[in-house]
């Protein structure tokens, strides 16, 4: 059981010290004068707080740096395994102009500033109305799963396409979870120069009304231009994620919410 202290607050002055004995009798042991208001007894309490603390476990240890583990997900031939290579430097995959040359989930681990991540790449989903086969649908699994894995999730898409519905039906599976996520416009190479990269920025945030918070990252896979920089910002996503916030941080936020935008009165 936790430790206890019993504190009579209020106890102004020593006069009250006879009417703050009456809580001797709820038998919690030695019994603490205090008064918030004078500033007495403030010393003595917290002496007491401090004996009762509990020794530090290895749990309160800083956490260790691990391996960050990011999914690449996202439709078929978005560009997700030629992204992977040009992260390898090497063919680990076959990878052609066909869509769903890559039928399975590939872990790759890779070193960037002398530290250890694994990319997992993924079999690319196909529109829904095509997934009736086992292989649509074990590819779907795969994907699903790869997601739970993740530590960090990219959700690639082609910036000469529309955004599907499969794309959502991801994009949907990694709020589920509460991945953090970027949204990686890849191929950028081909519209550089005529399209603003404001347009797909806002084309994303439309869509995705409720994710409008996800960072959004424009690469060329098959160049690596920029896949560097994606990289440093998931991994900065990955310790943000991996953070303890202490209940009075939280609370104080909860307030400042609550003090910006009032709840109604009336339900």
């Amino acid at each position: 059981d936790a430790p206890v202290i019993c504190v009579a607050n209020k106890t102004d002055n020593d006069h009250l010290d006879s009417q703050a004995d009456e809580f001797y009798k709820l038998g919690r042991g030695k019994l603490v004068r205090v008064s918030t208001k004078q500033n007495r007894g403030k010393g003595r309490l917290l002496d007491l707080i401090f004996e009762r603390l509990p020794e530090p476990s290895p749990e309160d240890e800083p956490l260790p740096e691990l391996e960050m583990k990011v999914a690449i997900v996202g439709r078929r031939n978005v560009g997700k395994s030629t992204f992977v290579n040009s992260l390898a430097n090497a063919e680990r995959m076959i990878v052609s102009e066909v869509p769903g040359t890559t039928r399975d989930s590939v872990d790759v681990r890779f070193e960037l500033d002398s530290k250890s991540f694994i990319a997992i790449d993924t079999p690319g989903m196909l529109r829904g109305k095509s997934i009736n086969s086992d292989i649509e649908f074990y590819s779907t699994h795969r994907a699903q799963r790869s997601i739970r894995r993740a530590d960090v999730v990219f959700l690639f898409f082609d910036c000469a396409q529309h955004i599907s519905k499969v794309d959502k039906q991801l994009c949907d599976y990694i709020a589920e979870h509460y991945k953090p996520c970027v949204f990686v416009v890849n191929k950028w190479d081909q519209y550089a120069g005529s399209m603003p990269t404001e347009k797909w920025v806002a084309y994303l945030n439309d869509t995705f009304r409720t994710m409008r918070y996800v960072p959004i990252a424009f690469v060329t896979g098959q160049s690596g231009k920029n896949v560097k920089a994606l990289l440093n910002h998931g991994q900065m996503l990955y310790k943000q994620s991996r953070q303890r916030i202490s209940t009075g941080v939280l609370n104080r936020v909860v307030r400042d919410a609550l003090h910006r935008n009032p709840p109604p009165l009336i339900k």
